[in-house]
């Protein structure tokens, strides 16, 4: 065991999930039917979940969802992002201020601040420009040159969340007993299972640790 925590280096990291976790909306809901209403089109989102098969899995309302980008440019969606990050962002109650408050706490005891959802870089990136994250590991979409397929390379949800922390890990050489993750869903539960502390993130950001653990720090 000293081996092996002597391969260790000293980097932590603090693993975030994203919807409901630092923001109170659901992006990919809420960008969807932006995107259309910005293009004039009618609001998607109802009609897209009234498609789904009743308590369709989540790992199938992702692979449905992200299908319906396909034939759209890669530079148009981005574009589209940002502007919705930029307008949502501004209104009252976007964020989940505590765990705002967490992210900018942990960032000063050093922690690597890394954004771990299952929504799409078009989304993400700006969202962790602002709050200065150090990574993001989301959905991968594929595309055929600068157009979407419509399928996706790595669908970030459930158990792929913990798969992708452990790996962030190995690759730096991060314990990860000694860093913490934040979520709010029962999917999330593998990855808080994955680190040393694992904290739910209740209504209005009331934090709860996942297992008896002394706070990190």
């Amino acid at each position: 065991m000293s081996e092996v925590r002597a391969n260790w280096s000293q980097r932590k990291a603090a693993f975030f999930d994203v919807d409901e976790t630092i923001v109170s909306v659901k992006s990919m809901r809420e960008f969807l039917n932006y995107f259309h209403d910005m293009r004039g089109d009618v609001p998607v989102w109802d009609e897209f979940v009234g498609s789904l098969p009743l308590n369709a899995p989540r790992e199938l309302v992702n692979a449905s969802y992200y299908s319906l980008w396909k034939g759209l440019s890669r530079r148009q969606v981005r574009f589209a992002g940002q502007e919705w990050f930029t307008t949502a962002s501004r209104g009252e109650g976007f964020y989940i201020e505590p765990v705002v408050a967490e992210i900018d706490e942990l960032r000063s005891k050093g922690f690597e601040i890394v954004l771990v959802s299952g929504s799409f870089d078009v989304v993400l990136d700006p969202l962790a420009k602002e709050l200065r994250a150090d990574h993001v590991l989301c959905s991968e979409m594929t595309f055929v040159g600068d157009t979407y397929s419509g399928s996706v390379a790595r669908a970030m949800i459930g158990p792929a969340k913990s798969d992708a922390i452990l790996a962030y890990c190995a690759e730096r050489r991060i314990d990860p007993a000694e860093c913490i993750a934040f979520g709010d869903h029962p999917t999330d539960l593998a990855m808080l299972e994955s680190v040393g502390t694992g904290v739910w993130v209740r209504e209005g950001g009331r934090k709860e640790f996942h297992r008896s653990s002394a706070r990190i720090g």
